[in-house]
């Protein structure tokens, strides 16, 4: 119920955090989020900051991770192109998927924030993160293509081919939370 009743309350919330990334994008402001505990007051500083999932929200900061994760993973080829053509509009040497204002760092975040107009429970907040995952993947792909192929036919870097100069690596995609949250902690301890 809450849900479907704060539905456009949500969907307006979205379109603002995206609207911050774009204008940090234009100001050259990489960096679109802040850890919680650094926003203490409203300062003209932070006021355009986006603040991130706290940490005491940990299910839901591993369940975005895992959809980013997902995402930087099936799209590749479509977010090396992106990074670097962003790069070029920024008129930086180069870009990180974190500072792509499309990419699945920004998209992801933008949307699991404005998850806080929401009243539900966490377990909700984690089932409505998981239904835009699904959607995302769907859908992220022909974006990003359209993108691509926009800036490509004006002349952003339109010859730019996909290459990558080390090998992939060669682990299976983080499938959920718990096989991330083991990946953090674990660190470089196989055990």
């Amino acid at each position: 119920g809450d849900t479907r009743k704060n539905k456009s309350t949500l969907t307006r919330q979205f379109a603002t955090n995206v609207n911050i990334i774009f204008q940090k994008f234009k100001d050259q402001d990489f960096v679109y989020y802040i850890e919680n505990k650094q926003q203490t007051k409203q300062t003209k500083q932070t006021k355009n900051k986006l603040t991130l999932i706290k940490d005491d929200d940990l299910d839901q900061k591993l369940a975005i991770n895992n959809v980013v994760a997902k995402i930087s993973q099936i799209y590749l080829k479509e977010l090396h192109l992106l990074n670097q053509r962003y790069a070029e509009l920024a008129r930086v040497d180069q870009l990180t998927e974190q500072h792509n204002p499309i990419g699945p760092d920004a998209i992801v975040n933008a949307f699991a924030l404005s998850l806080k107009v929401l009243k539900s429970e966490n377990n909700i907040k984690l089932m409505i993160i998981k239904l835009f995952e699904k959607n995302m993947v769907e859908s992220l792909g022909p974006a990003y293509r359209m993108v691509n192929k926009y800036l490509k036919k004006n002349e952003v870097l339109p010859d730019l081919k996909f290459t990558i100069k080390q090998q992939p690596s060669t682990e299976q995609p983080i499938n959920n939370s718990i096989n991330y949250l083991a990946q953090k902690l674990s660190g470089e301890d196989e055990n």
